[in-house]
């Protein structure tokens, strides 16, 4: 009996944490307290604790009510929370919690810089701004210039922590970093010029895929805040959207199992800017490929645009690439078998070829390019190239003394119906 006297004294004393503070414990999804506990029935006075979760945070004036999920009840004093961690305190406790408007403003009036938080909303957008466009001027390159190591920390996890840093100086807690009105009002500090998209889209990028981050919040950045930075410069724009082809491409390539990569194509497919013909594209592939590559670009843009390619051999790049692709020398490196693939891939991505080349009939009487085409003595390839256009009926007599010639007996019925104008080509 004098036991059950004495445990009800102690559960009846007071519950209290001296030095305490607040900590979202987002990996459990709940919010702790921690600090020094006096009063507690079972831990003696003067130990270092953390509660269970908290399951409500009340507050009248400097006094915080906090009930924990065990169904503890802790009494808080505003003046004695651990003044090192006050920021991260209130920060926690507004966003889980509602307060009181007067525990609210009693709170902030007790937070280190608190002439800030007390100043105009406008106001301290501004300085927030100014704040991180200081930062953003001493940090666009990564290294830093004295070329010392950062250590595991990325460029957008720095800009993310000065972001924070500054956001929560100022009270401004609804600029969290993972909310996308933050990249909305931050990302226009970039685009002072072109030089700094240039820098940041592929740093961004290459960041993104190491850091492994939540696919959904930067595929929203990508595309939409990024994607408005850019739509009112061709030249950004060019870089957005190629930026964004050759990073899908690279991850379907490398068998990626981004669940989401179907969304990617069909931004790509999307938001092509009107402007970026299929002349821009093949620049693209020339630029960024090696020409056995390129057939896989053309396969990629044909799946994304849900249309093939337009290839016409007057324009710059397309006659470019139409001579690499049928004679450039990557063909002499690869296995027969691999080129006719190769080929095939790309005819097959290209809907059409138009237009006349350079007067250069080679020795044979037509161009070099459908020499190599015969070549091939694949009757489907054949028709493949005669339906795009590839092969042109002009040629077609010297297409035929050709292949009698070298003996490419699989492409004379295909040759024959070509020579007739059949309607229905031989399959």
């Amino acid at each position: 009996m004098n036991r059950q006297l004495t445990l009800k004294k102690l559960m009846d004393r007071q519950l209290t944490l001296k030095k305490w503070y607040l900590e979202d414990c987002n990996y459990y999804g709940v919010v702790m307290a921690h600090g020094i506990v006096y009063g507690h029935h079972r831990i003696e006075d003067g130990i270092f604790i953390h509660t269970s979760g908290v399951a409500k945070l009340s507050g009248n004036g400097g006094k915080l009510s906090l009930y924990t999920c065990s169904g503890s009840h802790y009494q808080l004093l505003l003046s004695e929370a651990d003044l090192s961690r006050r920021w991260e305190s209130f920060d926690c406790a507004v966003k889980n919690f509602p307060l009181e408007e007067e525990t609210r403003q009693m709170w902030i009036n007790s937070l280190p810089g608190k002439e800030e938080t007390l100043k105009p909303l406008k106001e301290r957008e501004e300085t927030f701004l100014a704040h991180l466009q200081e930062w953003l001027d001493g940090n666009m390159h990564f290294p830093r210039k004295d070329e010392e190591s950062t250590g595991s920390e990325t460029w957008w996890d720095s800009l993310m922590s000065a972001a924070d840093e500054w956001s929560r100086k100022q009270c401004l807690e609804d600029w969290c970093w993972v909310k996308a009105d933050f990249w909305e009002r931050i990302l226009p500090l970039f685009q002072r010029n072109r030089e700094t998209m240039r820098i940041l889209l592929p740093k961004f990028m290459e960041e993104w895929h190491m850091a492994g981050t939540d696919w959904e919040l930067w595929i929203n950045v990508l595309e939409k805040d990024f994607f408005k930075l850019c739509k009112g410069n061709r030249k950004l724009y060019r870089l957005w959207y190629e930026t964004l082809f050759l990073d899908w491409m690279d991850m379907c390539c490398k068998g990626n199992n981004i669940k989401n990569k179907e969304r990617y194509g069909q931004i790509i497919g999307s938001k092509r800017p009107r402007w970026y013909t299929d002349e821009n594209f093949l620049r693209l592939v020339l630029e960024k490929s090696k020409m056995e590559d390129s057939c896989i670009y053309l396969l990629w843009m044909h799946r994304a645009m849900e249309r093939k390619l337009r290839l016409c051999r007057q324009e710059k790049y397309g006659g470019i690439y139409l001579r690499e692709l049928m004679t450039g020398q990557w063909r002499e490196k690869e296995r027969d078998d691999c080129v006719e693939v190769e080929l095939a891939m790309a005819m097959e991505s290209v809907e059409i070829v138009e237009g006349e080349g350079p007067l250069n009939e080679g020795e044979n009487g037509f161009p070099e390019e459908d020499r190599r085409v015969l070549d091939q003595n694949d009757l489907e390839f054949f028709i493949l190239c005669w339906k795009n256009g590839l092969l042109r009926r002009k040629y077609v007599d010297r297409y035929m003394e050709y292949a009698f010639e070298k003996n490419l007996l699989a492409v004379i019925p295909g040759l024959l119906d070509f020579r007739f104008e059949n309607k229905s080509p031989a399959a």
